[in-house]
């Protein structure tokens, strides 16, 4: 019988034909071919996993949930799906976990701090790893290793009330207050010279002074000896409304003393009553010849004793003839002009000698009918806001970039900024660093268009200052050389060492036989001088003998 021995385990065998089938318990309980139970009770497959009986014997199989695999549906694939693993690092699964594989320098569980996790950058910068090396990107405006510096450190690089802005990463541009440009803010806009306003003053009879504190950027100024009338006029301090009727209640004249203040003078033949009013000279006045008349132009005063238009004879000439301070001479015309003789560097302008130089390359400086300067300058030069420079005919004449630019006949140099010069051949770019750097034993160089302050080739930087690398402290018998950045002792002779501090052995040798025969050579004279001492000393004796007893010597 095919059901003998039972095949089916615990099963019931049902014969069929020459075959049979099993029927398994319903229990619950997995059962394999001819009911042999199988390893699924208590279920063997994790994360809900189903299992089902297999071939064989002993075998089951896992039947998973979607998202997990594994014989016992122990490993969820989506753990490393989103890669919680930082900085890059990969993301692996051990015993059902997400696990990151980090790599020096970065540590934690998941890779996540490194040299950037605390953000070392100052001023704003972001830390970020290249090559496994930390970096600061800094913000513009600042540079260092940490972004700890600032390019606007120099507070008042910006001249002229400028303010210093960053300008890329380790540039600055200065923002410069009105009528104020250049690198530095160091220039003032030409108001009177490229803005045209010498003319406007001109119409005024003043002088254009460039003022960039004025919301203008220029101011209308008097000569000296000259003031404002109502109407903003220049016009001689004596025919100021106010300067002119003072004296005319006086019965004087208004002249300018030397600081071209306005003061009233009596004219000739008149002097001063107690009221400092002018009254005529009690005194006898001599005929006067006709070339010896002067006219003395009065005003009216119901006080005054001197009539309008009155001649005063006199003999002798009296001068009241005044050009100013800075006058050699002065004299009048046959047409009655005034003449003025002035010092170097003025000329006449309204009768008073004012200021009026054109530079070392000027021949003579003098004023138009219409006060506008001229200048006399030597060949190769001409005039240019007032100056005499040098003239050009192509802008390959100007250098760093500078145009030549024509006025007139003649032709200009027009500089970029930081550039002066006739030729722009100046660069200023460091002028106002200088005392900076200065202050700190440094010096301005210029590196990619970006001044900066460095020590000089004779210094290095100590503690915050450039300090001279060769002092007389360092070579004591010898002489400091630079060497490099550091310095060595040139040794005099006789002296060796770092610091030539040490006598050779040769030298101490020597100096030990000196010395031998110098205490060889006093023994020596104190023993002659002893001997010497001794022999004077027998003879004065003996000469003594002789001359008490010479009876004795006779009888000898």
């Amino acid at each position: 019988s095919p059901c003998y021995p039972n095949p089916c385990g615990v099963g019931a065998c049902v014969e069929i034909g020459d075959s049979y089938t099993c029927i398994c318990p319903a229990d619950g309980v997995s059962y394999a071919e001819n009911c042999v139970t199988v390893n699924c009770h208590p279920n063997p497959c994790k994360n809900d996993g189903v299992c089902v009986p297999s071939s064989g014997a002993t075998t089951y199989e896992c039947v998973c949930l979607e998202g997990y695999n594994g014989t016992n549906c122990e490993t969820d694939i989506r753990l490393c799906h989103l890669n919680p693993c930082k900085n890059g690092f990969p993301c692996m699964i051990k015993d059902g976990k997400e696990i990151c594989k980090c790599q020096s320098p970065y540590r934690g569980d998941n890779c996540e701090i490194g040299p950037c996790t605390n953000n070392p950058c100052k001023n704003g910068g972001k830390c970020t790893m290249y090559s496994k090396v930390p970096k600061c990107d800094c913000l513009p405006g600042f540079y260092g290793e940490k972004c700890e510096k600032d390019v606007c450190y120099l507070r008042d690089v910006c001249k002229n009330g400028g303010t210093c802005r960053p300008d890329g990463t380790n540039k600055f541009k200065c923002e410069c207050r009105p009528h104020y440009y250049g690198t530095f803010c160091e220039n003032v806009k030409q108001m009177c010279l490229e803005g045209g306003k010498s003319k406007e003053c001109s119409e005024l009879n003043a002088r254009c002074v460039e003022r960039p504190d004025l919301n203008e950027g220029y101011a209308c100024n008097c000569e000296n000896g000259y003031d404002k009338d109502e109407n903003g006029f220049c016009i001689h301090t004596c025919r100021i409304k106010k300067n002119e009727e003072k004296c005319i209640k006086l019965s004087a004249n208004c002249v300018l003393d030397e600081t071209y203040q306005p003061i009233c003078k009596c004219p000739p033949l008149f002097q001063e009553d107690a009221n400092r009013k002018c009254v005529k000279e009690v005194s006898n006045t001599p005929e006067a010849t006709e070339s010896e008349m002067i006219t003395s132009n009065s005003h009216e005063s119901t006080e005054s004793t001197i009539p309008p238009k009155t001649d005063i004879s006199l003999k002798t000439t009296y001068s009241t003839c005044d050009c100013g301070l800075h006058s050699l001479s002065c004299d009048f015309n046959h047409e009655g002009n005034k003449i003025c003789s002035c010092e170097t560097g003025f000329s006449q302008m309204n009768d008073v000698c004012v200021d009026c130089y054109c530079g070392e390359k000027s021949v003579n400086c003098s004023f138009g009918r219409n006060l506008e300067k001229k200048c006399w300058c030597n060949k190769g030069y001409g005039q240019m806001y007032g100056t005499c420079k040098k003239t050009c005919s192509y802008d390959v004449d100007c250098q760093n970039g500078g145009i030549c630019k024509h006025n007139g006949n003649d032709g200009f140099c027009e500089c970029h900024a930081d550039y002066s010069g006739d030729r722009c051949e100046v660069n200023n770019v460091c002028r106002h660093l200088d005392h900076i750097c200065g202050e700190h034993g440094g010096i301005c160089v210029i590196h990619d268009g970006l001044p900066q302050c460095e020590c000089p080739p004779d210094k290095e930087y100590q503690e915050g200052v450039c300090k001279t690398i060769c002092d007389a402290s360092k070579c004591i018998h010898g002489q400091c050389e630079i060497f490099g950045h550091s310095y060595k002792c040139r040794c005099f002779a006789d002296y060796t060492g770092k610091h030539c501090d040490k006598k050779s052995l040769e030298q101490s040798r020597d100096n030990e036989l000196i010395v031998t025969i110098f205490a060889i050579t006093i023994s020596m004279t104190a023993v002659i001088l002893f001997g010497i001492v001794c022999w004077l000393t027998l003879i004065r004796m003996k000469s003594k003998v002789f001359t008490q007893d010479p009876e004795k010597v006779n009888l000898i």
